[in-house]
């Protein structure tokens, strides 16, 4: 199963803040994390505690956060033995190049107060380096 190949509504996704990190070791998986801007926001404000805290660093660092402790979660429902990836941001493009030959082992569409949020854990490595 392919991101890009089987996702017929993947162009709806656009305009989302898009996130992933490796699982990489033995076994490697991709996490990917599309959100909505202003839910990206919010869920900064949350954790940083006000509206001036919204800076595109601690987006990073908040979403990221999300996206590490997801992946921590894969490999400890796996049994998986792998270092984790410092989350990176993704543009648009690089989300239909890194995702396309991936396997998708599981994805879920949600909502927050109407705002989206994508999920998504593959079976490979983003070939993206990185710190592990």
């Amino acid at each position: 199963m392919s991101y890009c190949k089987e996702k017929p509504d993947a162009d709806m996704r656009v305009g989302l803040r898009w996130f992933s990190c490796n699982a990489a070791g033995a076994d490697n998986r991709a996490i990917l994390l599309g959100i909505d801007p202003e839910l990206a926001s919010t869920l900064t404000r949350d954790m940083f505690g006000g509206h001036d805290q919204v800076t595109a660093a601690n987006v990073l660092d908040a979403i990221g956060e999300m996206a590490n402790i997801i992946a921590g979660s894969v490999n400890t429902f796996e049994g998986l033995e792998v270092g984790l990836q410092v989350p990176i941001k993704l543009e648009d493009d690089q989300v239909m190049r890194c995702f396309a030959d991936l396997e998708l082992l599981a994805d879920v569409l949600i909502e927050s107060n109407g705002l989206p949020c994508y999920l998504a854990i593959t079976d490979g490595d983003l070939g993206l380096g990185g710190k592990h």
